[in-house]
């Protein structure tokens, strides 16, 4: 068989589109190369493909990352854009259509509670280039000077907490981002919690919810069996809407938006 060059032509324009890769201004997709996303982009689907061909998952004993050297002090620039091609880089649909997205990684299990179900296989055991933050002395003023140069009047922030970790067991921290809701409207969060809803954090993260609503602070909290505001496996939940993204139907969490923008409980395939 032949190539399609009209096919192969319309897949680079696509890729090119999406930034996965760039070329000179007027010359032959051949000079073309990948980008810093593509080349990440790349990365993700071969762990990607390693799952999906039923690798024997790795089971963390202990109460640290599976991977101590990823462990990093913290920075100034601990949100990430444009970093993780399952979330994406904007949002495309929805009412926080246009939002930025970006990403804080934590430390899996030394931030977590011993509660989570799935503390030995967390996902975070096959994400072996993931950069984790220690939520150390300097950890809030980097975080929070960092906020407040992004979040600029007329620009809409949407910040994933957390692609690994979770809130960390001292009340502070979710205080931390009440006190950032409340001082930057265009600041939005989206994620989920292993904290039991009765726990002083969960009961904390419950309330940053009620306070400021679901479109800015959709936090669902994992397990509960539940229509709405949770997270949970799709084989214990019939209630749950499947992730799209799991599901082969968007590219990416901006194309879809379902975790921020609807209060419907989502389900998940096991990591």
């Amino acid at each position: 068989m032949g190539i399609d060059r009209g096919r192969t032509t319309a897949l680079y324009r696509t890729l090119e589109k999406k930034g996965y890769i760039e070329r000179p201004q007027g010359s032959r997709w051949r000079h073309g190369r990948l980008t810093e996303w593509g080349q990440d982009a790349i990365a993700n689907g071969i762990e990607m493909i390693n799952y999906t061909r039923k690798m024997k998952p790795k089971i963390a004993t202990g109460n640290e990352p599976m991977y101590p050297s990823k462990v990093r002090p913290s920075e100034p620039n601990m949100l990430k854009y444009g970093t993780n091609y399952k979330i994406g880089r904007t949002v495309r649909k929805g009412p926080l259509r246009g939002a930025s997205i970006y990403t804080l990684t934590l430390p899996e299990r030394t931030t977590c509670p011993v509660s989570c179900e799935l503390w030995g296989p967390c996902y975070g055991n096959n994400m072996p280039r993931s950069i984790r933050y220690m939520v150390d002395d300097n950890f809030y003023g980097h975080l929070e000077r960092q906020l407040d140069s992004i979040c600029k009047p007329g620009r809409l922030i949407l910040i994933r907490l957390h692609v690994l970790g979770d809130f960390i067991p001292v009340i502070t921290y979710a205080w931390f981002w009440e006190k950032m809701l409340g001082r930057w409207p265009n600041l939005h969060i989206f994620g989920f919690t292993a904290h039991p809803r009765r726990s002083m954090t969960g009961v904390a993260i419950a309330r940053i919810t009620s306070e400021f609503g679901w479109l800015r602070a959709a936090i669902r909290f994992s397990g509960g069996k539940m229509a709405l505001h949770t997270a949970d496996l799709c084989d214990d939940n019939p209630l749950a809407i499947p992730c799209p993204f799991e599901t082969g139907l968007v590219d990416d969490c901006g194309s879809c938006g379902l975790c921020w923008h609807s209060e419907r409980s989502i389900g998940w395939k096991l990591h």
